[in-house]
């Protein structure tokens, strides 16, 4: 039975049969959340038409209700009241199962008219008055996701609260019912369970995995801030996991996303909590919280785009009006003065205004009108793009195409805008092509306006005219057209339309894109009828280049005879022999790859091949481990793997193999293009020549690369006098225009001579107007004859355009090409060196690079200045004619290593133009005898351009790939390149990743097993996972300099992803198929240098379909063991400038170190390479260093690698940008040297930081004193060094050679002086680090007493006791003595009681919050704690002069007190001021919000944070901090740090060879310092062999915590190789032990052959 009841009420109850009563009621209808009950065993039915206000219902015994008057109370006792009747607890109310239905509870309170009753009766102000009411209401669609775990559902009941900027929901229970909420259906869970109707009708029961979607009507929310969730689950069972809940107001459309993924249950899991606080993770949010503290005004900038239209600009004052979400709209705001026009609102113009006005949140629309006035006061708007400068990443875009006049379009002068976010934040426009293709049917094309609108996943582009001032969609026509709008994302749909107007609006579109591969059809019209539609189909040759590989085992080879048969998806190629190898004359060898040409019919692309052979030869058994068929008319390359043997013996004994291709392994590139070149050789008097012809064609970004017209056996005939010869390859597409050729040959043959008229190219477009380009040359090609040159480059004259009309006769049409490349002719002076010997009787060849091209290499043969060229101290000119090559940057130069006297050193060369001399300089060697190097690549002095696919690397990183992002820097300038072949698996890869994120540096380490078979040549991927369940896309690991991953290797890369946080899960898979494609790997490595965070994954697993457990694809979870922190570090972008001044440039690798207020960074190494460090160069480098505080100063040091090279270096300066996370430069800082780096500096300089051309530390001098003890043997004659630290860094080692006192230094009882000369001031000093090499045969010990440092610059004095011996075999055996100063510093003469009475002046700074009306104009007070006292109330009071404790100011106080000692927590409290009292200790202005406070204690020199970030009542008994950090003076910190003994225990390998014979060092790093140097030496004993754990024990100052090791061996001795398993250091003081983690080899032969490694803690 149906039942429908209002709220109303219930007005009488009559009587009706046995089981029934008759409800009398109102026709009402309130929408209140219980209008209507339905029975449990139907569904519900609109209610019959009756001609009574009676229904019938069945009657429910039901225990009595209870009706709560709502009188006054207190506010304790009512919300308890509602507690216990909570009008959702039915259970008790409900029948027995049956037929019947029941009657849920009616509470009045809940009835609106029943509340206005009681409000007359008991004088209490009902709800429904109240102003709130006036809100409307509407609907939330509550959308709740249980988590697919284990037990995650619950049966218990869930609560809702809903808070919102306008109103809130308080402990909504979510029902049954409220799932009806706005629908006609009474099941809405979107798990495919049946909600209908049962006993249990209003509990909701979540089940795991499920989706649940429930309805809530009620009055506006506004933006929702938070909820909170709960439920009354007391049992294990009802635990509940949910996953999230989604909050979307079904009017607006506005969604808000709560992610929970947390457990709500009283047991473990869970935390004991039935209930959680949820804050939404969008950008809503975080809008919202911004507003709440956002300015009453703010300035908008406005973009204004006048349309391309005659007429289209106005003359008339412009107005503006933005509307914000919440209603809230601005005053007319007037553009008036644009800051970028003259005379704004100009046809096709943009105007950019900057005007103030109202801050009013989100801006969802805006008006836009003009007043009229003016001469011409039309006026036709483009677009509109607004930017809020409170929020200047926040983009707002409208598009309106349309006329603001009252004589055109609808007569409008106003226009209401919608504006658009753009969700790129900021970035810039997309541009896109659109292709329009109208039919081909009578009347198919149109006259009206044609608007397109793209959809994509980031938005819309908003309606978009398509018009170029053409006369476009004609019937059968192709229209072309770009435009420009914010990225819309990927376009999932467009909308294409047009306004109707016109004579011939009516308009039918073909299709949309960028061209078809479908079949194309034409009807032949005569007198005597029409053909009917024909199939236009291209069935010319294909050639297929085939690569087939055999395997790398014993006896894979074949002798036998191979074919291979290629089935297409139209045809089949037929049994075709592989017979000539364009690779090896031998085919099908062990690990040989063998070319083969295919040509055959069209048969569309390959969907499987056979291979096999006939058995015959000797040895006719073959291992085949794959086939790679490349058609580049597809522009793609198939793998098609194998891994077994074609043999009658072995494998399965078959000696055919199908194959089918590796999906994720075809290689996909830009399909080929046919190509027509008709070459005519000139019909002068020995024209014809008998060498091979090579062609390469030039487009305007692109080139085809150098291939030859025709191979030897088409030779025959070809290029003779008076010959026109047709050739048709199918190359690399270049585009339509072709801007250049170049042609030549190679000089072969008895008449090679040849003199070549001119060359037509014609691309072969498939039904498409067709162009040939007219190159004229007319010129000889011969070494004796013209110039010389045996190449040419040909710019074409003209071009001969040829297309079908509408009749379907062929149009030709010729022109003249304008915009066309120049020949220029290149001026080229070489200048050789002024050594004995350094001319060369070599053949020299150049190749010159600019941005639009290069020269190809050319030979430079015919100096005009020597008849003997390139000779010493000689200028040899040669010229050089090419196509304009615009802006030169390179240049390379090689000789052929010929004649008697071959080595050569070249000084410089001059490249001239018509404009501008480029000068490239080399001053080195090009000889075998030297470096080996017969080839030079130079760089033109002012390029600032990428000059090394390396780049720089730290210490740490080595491997196949250092940067992703300095190789594509580095081929971006190169004008013309071929784009690389990606695999499918790459492309997939590379598009799933989000660009519009910034990113953040990885560095991932791979390491693959020792085993011989371990590595693999197949494809390689990794997907980063957080513990949020962000991650990256799916990234490739390519490998940049080596084919494979190697057996024992580690492949190191560097990638530049989304932050996911902290690592949780990796995924590594890779695409390999066959048996040889197997990867065994160990461990994964991966650091996140600016977020100081290093993760660990060990696998130890085979990947391979053949070995182990079949599987290609590992997740690999990090354990808490295997992470580890370091120092976060900084990302900088340097810039290198070497001195333009003879002989500057240097061959050694650059080491930078860097200094700042707290500390200093490790070394970082720039590996030497072409054109880096050479003279008047500018190279610029990407890395990070760590954090150093405030920059001071910037230690250069070269790193000579062979005693003959160019070991001096003059550096002009340095240029050092600081950037945030997201590489955003934020500061620059220069050091200044302009001086020279040699063995006369030690190799070293530190260069002081540089502002306004002034240096920030100047030079000392530093004398130095030592006094050796007085006991027997205390004097040495060994070599002693020390490094004195101080506040701005170390002095660098400096060694104690001449003693100003004593010829024999260092003997006992002795004070020996040393003064070293103009070294930067190093400030305060700290500490002194006293170093003894032992060097000397017989007196190698010494007994320091101390040491004595006098800055002769500032007068002052510095001790540093001692009073150990320096020795190994002595006292604790330490050779390197870390000592402190024992000098107070200068801010400790401030420490005890300053003021006469004994007080002691504690600074206070107090930070008020920046948050909407955080200030008060009352008073503060605070009252601090220490641990000897307690101080009194001290006042911040506000006065009329001084106005404190505003909003976003810091305020300074000094407090006078007796010494508290050590500041334990403060009472912080806010006070009303008597003369100005507050009307209302309610709301904002009776608050203060603090941020933070900081007290200093100036006796002590202690620094004491108390964080607040509270809000602060007025009148109260004040709120109690605790001190949360406190921090000595650098120095002072510096000077109280104790020495400790660390014990280091170094594991080396148990594996072959692993141990070494070389000299082992290390560096420990801490939060505090690094140890220096220290070498691990023992007398007596073998140290590191293979398997055995050595123990050392080095003395320092108190690191901290450690974070890192370095170490490594100087490669000496015979048997240097390393293979290191793990170092672990202990605090010998506190026993606390950190493992340092290695399993690698450090040698020359292994590995990467680094000899140094930096080495992460990993948790123990």
């Amino acid at each position: 039975m149906d039942v429908y009841t209002n709220s109303g009420g219930l007005q009488r109850i009559v009587g009706y049969g046995s089981n029934s009563v008759v409800i009398a009621h109102h026709n009402h209808d309130h929408h209140n959340d219980y209008n209507h009950f339905y029975s449990a065993s139907t569904p519900p039915r609109p209610p019959p038409k009756a001609t009574s206000t009676y229904q019938l219902v069945p009657v429910v015994v039901a225990k009595p209700t209870i009706i709560n008057v709502p009188v006054q109370q207190q506010k304790k006792q009512q919300h308890q009241s509602q507690a216990i009747r909570d009008p959702f607890i039915l259970e008790q109310y409900r029948p027995s199962r049956g037929t019947s239905a029941y009657i849920p509870r009616y509470n009045s309170l809940d009835d609106p008219h029943m509340q206005d009753y009681y409000a007359k009766k008991f004088g209490r102000r009902p709800k429904s008055s109240k102003k709130r009411s006036a809100r409307s209401d509407a609907l939330y669609r509550i959308t709740v996701k249980t988590a697919n775990v284990k037990d995650a559902g619950t049966t218990a009941k869930v609560f809702l609260s809903i808070f919102g900027s306008k109103d809130k929901i308080c402990r909504k229970l979510l029902t049954r019912e409220t799932m009806l909420r706005g629908q006609t259906q009474l099941s809405l869970s979107l798990n495919g369970l049946d909600k209908t109707f049962d006993n249990d009708w209003y509990n909701i029961e979540y089940k795991r995995g499920a989706t649940d979607v429930v309805y809530i009507r009620c009055r506006d929310l506004g933006v929702i801030h938070y909820i909170n969730l709960e439920h009354t689950g007391l049992l294990f069972e009802q635990s509940w996991l949910c996953e999230f809940v989604l909050i979307t107001n079904v009017r607006t459309g506005r969604s808000w996303f709560f992610p929970c993924n947390k457990w709500l249950s009283l047991f473990p899991p869970g935390d004991g909590s039935l209930s959680i606080e949820l804050f939404p993770n969008d950008r809503g949010f975080d809008n919202n919280l911004k507003n709440r503290f956002a300015p009453k005004e703010t300035e908008y900038e406005i973009i204004v785009i006048t349309g391309d239209k005659r007429g289209a600009g106005t003359d008339s004052q412009v107005y503006v009006t933005l509307f914000g979400d919440d209603g809230k709209k601005t005053e007319k705001l007037h553009l008036k003065k644009s800051a970028t026009q003259k005379n704004p609102f100009e046809r096709n113009q943009t105007d950019e205004f900057r005007v103030r006005g109202d801050y009013i949140g989100e801006l969802v629309k805006l008006r836009i009108e003009h007043d009229n006035t003016g001469r011409l006061a039309g006026w036709f708007l483009d677009r509109i793009v607004v930017t809020d400068m409170f929020d200047p990443k926040t983009k707002y875009f409208a598009n309106c195409n349309k006329w603001l006049s009252k004589d055109e379009g609808d007569g409008q002068i106003s226009r209401d805008l919608i504006l658009y976010k753009d969700i790129n934040k900021g970035q810039r426009s997309n541009k896109y092509k659109i292709t329009v293709y109208t039919g081909k049917k009578m009347g198919a094309g149109t006259d009206a306006d044609v608007f397109i609108t793209l959809y994509g996943d980031l938005g819309q582009s908003g309606a978009i005219t398509l018009d170029d001032k053409k006369n476009n969609f004609e019937s059968g026509q192709k229209d072309e057209f770009t435009i420009e709008c914010p990225s819309v994302g990927e376009i999932n749909k467009i909308l294409i339309a047009h306004n109707n107007k016109g004579s011939a609006p009516v308009y039918t579109g073909k299709k949309m894109g960028a061209g078809t591969d479908a079949d194309v059809f034409i009807t032949l019209y005569g007198d005597l009828g029409q053909s009917g539609a024909i199939t236009l189909d291209d069935k010319k040759n294909n050639f297929e280049s085939g690569h087939v590989i055999t395997s790398n085992e014993f006896g894979s080879g074949t002798n036998a005879n191979v074919y291979i048969i290629i089935f297409g998806k139209h045809n089949d190629t037929g049994k075709v022999p592989l017979m000539t190898s364009k690779t090896h004359n031998d085919p099908f060898e062990r690990d040989h790859t063998d070319e083969f040409e295919i040509e055959a019919m069209d048969i569309g692309e390959p969907e499987k091949i056979k291979v096999g052979h006939d058995d015959s030869g000797f040895r006719s058994d073959w291992l085949l481990e794959r086939v790679e068929i490349d058609v580049p008319k597809f522009g793609r390359t198939w793998i098609f793997p194998c891994g077994k043997w074609l043999s009658t013996s072995k494998g399965d004994c078959q000696l055919e193999a199908e194959l089918y291709p590796q999906t994720m392994a075809t290689e996909v590139y830009t399909p080929y293009v046919p190509y027509e070149i008709k070459v005519f050789t000139s019909k002068v008097s020995g024209a014809g020549t008998d060498a091979n012809i090579h062609i390469e064609i030039y487009g305007v970004e692109k080139t085809t690369g150098q291939i030859m017209l025709c191979g030897k056996t088409d030779r025959k005939g070809k290029f003779q006098t008076g010959s026109i010869d047709t050739f048709v390859h199918e190359l690399e597409d270049v585009g339509k225009d072709i801007e250049k050729i170049r042609i030549g040959h190679d000089n072969h043959g008895f008449g090679a001579a040849w003199h070549l008229d001119h060359v037509e190219i014609r691309r072969l477009d498939k039904n498409q107007k067709t162009k040939t380009f007219i190159f004229p040359c007319r010129r000889w090609l011969a070494k004796n004859e013209d110039d010389g040159s045996i190449v040419r480059e040909l710019i074409p004259e003209k071009v001969i355009e040829e297309k079908l009309d509408k009749s379907g006769q062929l149009q030709v049409r010729e022109r003249e090409i304008q915009d066309h490349l120049e020949m220029k002719q290149y001026v080229v002076d070489v200048y050789t060196g002024d050594k004995f010997g350094c001319g060369t009787d070599a053949n020299v060849y150049c190749t010159i690079y600019g941005d639009k091209g290069d020269t190809d290499e050319r030979e430079l043969s015919h100096s005009e200045t020597h008849q003997y060229k390139f000779e010493r101290k000689h200028m040899d000119r040669f010229k050089l004619e090419c196509a304009d090559l615009g802006n030169i940057f390179k240049l390379k130069i090689r000789h052929d290593n010929a004649g008697i006297s071959p080595d050569w050193l070249l000084s410089k060369v001059e490249v001239k133009d018509d404009i501008r001399t480029y000068v490239f300089y080399c001053e080195q060697w090009l000889a075998k005898k030297k470096d080996s190097k017969l080839e030079r690549t130079l760089y033109e002095k002012d390029y600032q351009g990428s000059m090394s696919s390396l780049g720089s690397i730290p210490r740490s990183v080595t491997g196949s790939k250092v940067s992703l992002a300095s190789n594509e820097s580095d081929s971006k300038n190169e004008p013309f390149r071929r784009p690389q072949r990606k695999n499918i698996m790459s492309s997939i890869a590379e598009e799933s990743r989000d660009t519009t994120e910034e990113g953040i540096p990885y560095t991932v380490k791979v390491k693959t097993g020792e085993k011989s078979d371990a590595g693999t040549a197949a494809n390689v991927f990794i997907r980063l996972i957080g513990r949020k369940g962000r991650h990256t896309g799916l990234i490739p690991l390519e490998l940049m300099q080596r084919g494979h991953f190697e057996p024992g290797k580690v492949e190191t890369f560097s990638l530049q992803e989304p932050d996911i946080g902290d690592l949780e899960v990796v995924e590594i898979e890779h695409d390999g198929e066959t048996l040889a494609d197997s990867w065994f790997l160990d461990d994964i490595t991966i650091e996140m240098p600016t977020k100081g965070r290093a993760f660990y994954f060990t696998c130890h697993e085979w990947l391979s379909k053949h070995k182990g457990d079949g599987r290609t694809k590992r997740t690999l979870k990090v354990q808490d063991s295997n992470q580890s922190s370091f120092q976060p570090l900084i990302p900088y972008e340097i810039t290198l400038y070497t001195g333009d001044i003879e002989h500057a440039g240097c061959d050694c690798d650059v080491s930078l170190k860097l200094f700042g207020t707290t500390g200093s960074s490790s070394e970082h190494v720039i590996k030497k390479d072409e054109g880096l460090f050479e003279r008047g160069a500018i190279n610029q480098f990407k890395f990070e260093l760590d954090e150093v505080g405030k920059l001071i100063k910037l230690r250069v040091t070269i790193i000579p690698k062979h005693k003959k090279s160019r070991n001096r270096w003059y550096l002009q300066n340095i240029e050092l940008v600081k950037c945030t996370k997201q590489n955003e430069r934020q500061e620059t800082y220069f050091f200044g040297l302009n001086d020279w780096i040699s063995h006369e500096t030690d190799y070293h300089r530190d260069i002081p930081l540089t502002k306004g051309g002034k240096a920030l530390l100047n030079n000392t001098n530093y004398r130095v004193t030592t006094k050796t003890s007085n006991i027997d043997d205390a004097g040495c004659d060994s070599d002693i060094s020390i490094v004195i630290f101080g506040q701005n860094g170390d002095s660098g080692e400096l060694k104690l050679e001449n003693s100003s006192t004593h010829m024999n230094k260092f003997e006992r009882d002795r004070e020996d002086i040393f003064t070293f000369e103009n070294i930067l001031s190093l400030g305060e000093l700290t500490k002194l680090r006293v170093s003894n090499s032992e060097s000397s045969f017989l007196k190698k010990s010494w007994h320091l007493e101390h040491v004595k440092i006098d800055d002769i610059q500032t007068g002052q004095s510095y001790m540093f006791p001692c009073n150990k011996w320096l020795s190994s075999k002595k006292d604790d055996h330490q050779n390197v003595r870390e000592l402190v100063c024992s000098n107070d510093s200068t801010s400790s003469s401030r420490r005890g009681s300053l003021t006469p009475g004994g007080k002691v002046p504690y600074e206070i700074e107090v930070v008020t919050s920046d948050k909407q009306n955080a200030g008060t104009t009352q008073h503060g007070w605070i009252i601090i704690e220490g641990n000897k006292k307690r101080s009194e109330k001290f006042y911040m009071k506000n006065t009329p002069h001084r106005k404190i404790l505003r909003g976003g100011q810091t305020d300074a106080f000094t407090f006078e007190c007796r010494p508290l000692g050590e500041l334990r927590r403060i009472i912080l409290g806010h006070e009303e001021r008597p003369e100005y009292p507050l009307k209302s200790y309610e709301g904002r202005e009776a608050k203060w919000h603090v941020a933070h406070i900081t007290i200093t204690d100036p006796s002590t020199n202690t620094e004491y944070e108390f964080p607040i970030k509270q809000w602060i009542d007025i009148n109260n008994d004040g709120d109690a901090f605790d001190c949360t950090d406190k921090q000595e003076d650098a120095i002072t910190q510096q000077r109280h740090r104790q020495t400790i003994k660390y014990k280091i225990i170094v594991k080396t390998g148990d594996v072959d060879g692993a141990g070494t014979d070389a000299n082992v060092s290390i560096i420990l790093y801490g939060t505090l310092g690094d140890t220096g140097t220290r070498q691990l030496k023992q007398k007596g004993r073998n140290l590191f062999e293979r398997n055995q754990v050595d123990e050392f024990v080095i003395e320092c100052l108190d690191l901290g915590k450690l974070n890192k090791l370095h170490i490594e061996h100087d490669n000496a001795l015979f048997s240097p190789d390393w293979f290191l398993d793990k170092v672990e250091v202990i605090n010998m003081e506190t026993d606390e032990k950190v493992g340092f983690p290695c399993h690698r080899w450090l040698g020359k032969k292994h590995d990467d052959h680094e000899i140094q490694r930096d080495l992460l803690p990993m948790n123990d």
